[in-house]
């Protein structure tokens, strides 16, 4: 009887240890869109725009799909392409905190390059702050942003 006794005690103990150390399980939610507020800058260059706060409701985790920065001319100051007109050379990055997500170097040609692909992110319950560094490259510029993202219930 002692040793029945000695047998489920350990087998509750090792249940109820194990069930207080898992995670939970993730369960899809929603799709979320979050556009960033067009904001406009200067001819200056290392202009900071942000913070765009990112809330994510308790019981919720996010997971960042893609990051995406646009930018329009809104003045020529000498430049022959239209106003309006999107570009790529613009130099432009998204910090998350201290942290740089998003790159565009600027100059003719070059393509953006965002650091979701090869690091995934995830936001956890809470306030995140996001900021886009930009510069008007000699032009005055309207940036905005893109985040996609795919919110998940925390589910015991």
């Amino acid at each position: 009887m002692k040793n029945k006794l000695s047998f489920l005690s350990i087998l509750l103990t090792l249940f109820l240890a194990g069930s207080t150390l898992a995670q939970g399980n993730l369960q899809f939610n929603q799709v979320r869109k979050l556009q960033w507020p067009q904001t406009t800058v200067g001819p200056h260059s290392g202009q900071s725009m942000g913070p765009y706060i990112v809330t994510v409701p308790a019981g919720k985790v996010l997971k960042i799909e893609s990051i995406n920065v646009s930018a329009q001319r809104t003045s020529n100051l000498g430049y022959s392409s239209a106003l309006g007109a999107y570009d790529f050379s613009f130099p432009a990055s998204i910090f998350l905190e201290e942290t740089m997500v998003y790159s565009n170097p600027g100059g003719s040609g070059t393509a953006p390059q965002s650091n979701v692909a090869s690091n995934i992110i995830w936001l956890p319950a809470g306030d995140h702050n996001f900021y886009i560094y930009g510069s008007g490259n000699g032009v005055q510029r309207t940036f905005s942003a893109l985040i996609t993202a795919i919110e998940f219930n925390i589910v015991p």
